[in-house]
């Protein structure tokens, strides 16, 4: 294909607005949709190549898939390696264990499918990981696994054909993007097949332009360029995104990419030199920045201010230009690295980093270079800790003459469960675990858990998602009159707990974090409104401003292993003051429930 400055200015153009959006700036806040211009990008540049092997009687998928590993493996693997370096030193046991499983996942191009299952996309929690962002790398390479067979096919049987059968594949990827945005948000924003009409919209631009259809208008070149630019700096996580959002900015890089000659004001304006010299180290850029970002986050105590993430932009620049220079371009050259070193290398490399990787999920982080294993078994600082209570999930009470307790919540109720257990109450109840009843959300209340509601003796609510209107709705449905009833407030350990794993042992009972201001604020709302007697506030059962969490035991073990979830010592400590208050007691005395 013949080079275009422009397109490589185009780059840039998504680039830097990813960057800065990861970097928390407000003002780009729809950032993200960087990620969609790149789609627009790949699905253009491969087509073309992949359409001139084929018309020149060239096209091998060996060939093809060496050049993918040419482009996209080696400046990976330099990033995958110093992540797991230094994250063993500085990630805590859970957060690593995720290290080690993106590590895996990225390297199969399925990092998308494990943000997917795990945190999602924009929870608080990816700005902690390293990899996050190499989700965008699985779309990409799953579209390039299925992509060469579709256009060699169709190529061959009826090559006149191919627009049409591009379009086609588009609508339907099209429809699913608008149909799942609005059902799984995540799915939506993560996924090959919502996500592959993107780069069809390039496949697209290239079939038109082969056939004379686009000539250069400077008019709809400035229009995807302002396109862009609106979705940059107008949309926001407030979006529902992709959906009908994503039109627009990936339109706007199709007009830009079918419409903008090297003459044209807009095509004259991305082939500037700083433009077009960003777009050709744009990957190594878009690999760099979050591990950098991540890493500068996990050693912080509390969010690193945007000016000195904005600052990190030099260093980023400065490896993304060495990752170009020394990685990225000798192995893109078959003369300075031949196929059976490439594959030797990278063969190589990928092997010992998916062990790693392997090992590092296996052992769960290796929780031994931060917690004392001689008190707690490694799954006692796991999340299997919090998810074992899906186990208390049942359709019934049991009829064993115990009290019949109700607990309905999301992972936090788990967490409730857990200190109960610890704190003596495991036995002599039978609890029941629901995570399928929604006070605020009449929609998602199962008819079978409100049933169990009725029946039960004692029903504990553990969640954050009250609104005033909704408290209003349950106030004046009598439920918090009911005898038998609790309302547990919120906890969250701070903002990043991993920069505690360096506070020598001697040290470690004093630690307190610093709980979050809008967690404060939140919890001091729910004490306006929900009856004293009937809340028991977890802040201040540890704090008279309820400000501030301790972070260790007296054995100096970690409470928490991700911030928001308690290990089997934390769920240890926290039973002891929280089943002595007097919201406690009385919500035990009015069951008859002892502990065991």
């Amino acid at each position: 294909m013949k080079y275009r400055p422009e397109v490589d200015g185009l780059r840039a153009v998504a680039v830097l607005p990813v960057i800065l959006y990861h970097a928390g700036s407000e003002v780009f806040s729809g950032g993200f949709v960087g990620v969609d211009v790149f789609f627009v990008i790949s699905g253009y540049l491969i087509t073309g190549l992949l359409l001139e092997d084929m018309d020149g009687g060239r096209f091998s998928l060996w060939r093809f898939y060496e050049r993918r590993a040419r482009r996209i493996l080696p400046a990976l693997i330099a990033v995958i390696l110093p992540c797991l370096v230094l994250g063993w030193f500085v990630m805590l046991p859970d957060p690593y264990e995720n290290l080690g499983q993106s590590v895996v996942a990225t390297l199969v191009f399925g990092n998308n499918l494990l943000v997917y299952l795990t945190s999602g996309y924009w929870g608080p929690v990816g700005e902690f990981r390293p990899l996050l962002h190499t989700w965008s790398l699985g779309v990409e390479e799953q579209f390039y696994v299925v992509a060469p067979l579709v256009l060699f096919a169709v190529w061959r049987v009826a090559r006149g054909y191919l627009l049409q059968t591009v379009l086609l594949l588009w609508g339907i990827s099209l429809a699913r993007n608008l149909s799942l945005t609005w059902t799984d948000w995540d799915y939506a924003f993560l996924m090959i097949d919502t996500r592959a009409w993107q780069l069809l919209t390039g496949a697209a631009v290239l079939l038109a332009e082969r056939r004379g259809w686009l000539a250069g208008n400077g008019w709809l070149a400035c229009a995807g360029l302002v396109a862009i630019g609106v979705s940059v700096f107008g949309f926001s996580v407030d979006v529902p995104y992709p959906g009908y959002a994503a039109l627009l900015p990936t339109l706007g890089a199709a007009a830009v990419i079918g419409f903008s000659g090297a003459g044209s004001p807009v095509g004259r304006l991305l082939s500037l030199a700083p433009l077009v010299g960003i777009g050709l180290i744009s990957y190594s850029l878009y690999l760099w920045h979050q591990p950098v970002f991540a890493f500068t986050r996990i050693l912080s105590h509390t969010e690193p201010p945007l000016m000195l993430l904005v600052a990190l932009l030099g260093p980023v620049f400065v490896l993304a230009w060495l990752s170009w220079r020394f990685v990225e371009t000798p192995f893109r050259d078959r003369s300075r690295v031949p196929v059976p070193i490439l594959w030797r290398t990278l063969g190589g490399a990928s092997v010992l980093l998916l062990g790693v990787g392997l090992a590092t999920y296996q052992f769960k982080g290796f929780p031994a270079r931060m917690v004392d294993l001689a008190r707690f078994e490694p799954a006692d600082v796991y999340r299997a800790y919090n998810t074992r209570i899906f186990g208390y999930r049942a359709h019934e009470f049991e009829d064993n003459n115990r009290p019949d307790v109700l607990v309905i919540g999301n992972s936090q109720a788990r967490d409730f469960i857990n200190i109960l257990i610890e704190g003596g109450y495991g036995d002599s109840a039978d609890i029941v675990y629901r995570d399928d009843y929604f006070l605020c959300d009449p929609d998602r209340q199962s008819a079978e858990t409100a049933d169990l509601l009725r029946r039960a003796d004692g029903v504990i609510f553990v969640t954050y998602w009250l609104t005033e209107a909704c408290w209003d709705r349950v106030a004046a449905s009598g439920l918090p009159e009911r005898p038998g009833i609790l309302f547990v407030g919120p906890k969250v350990f701070g903002y990043n707990l991993n920069v505690f794993g360096r506070v020598p042992p001697q040290d470690r009972p004093q630690a307190r974090v610093q709980v979050l201001p809008e967690t404060v604020d939140w919890n001091d709302w729910l004490r306006t409104k929900i009856p004293e007697p009937i809340y028991l506030d977890i802040l201040r059962s540890f704090s008279k401003d309820g400000k501030t969490l301790p972070v260790f035991d007296a054995n100096g073990t970690f409470l928490s292993g991700d911030r928001t979830h308690v290990t089997r010592a934390g769920a240890v400590f926290m039973a002891g003051p929280l089943l002595d208050t007097p919201q406690w007691r009385r919500f035990r005395d009015a069951l008859g429930w002892l502990p065991d």
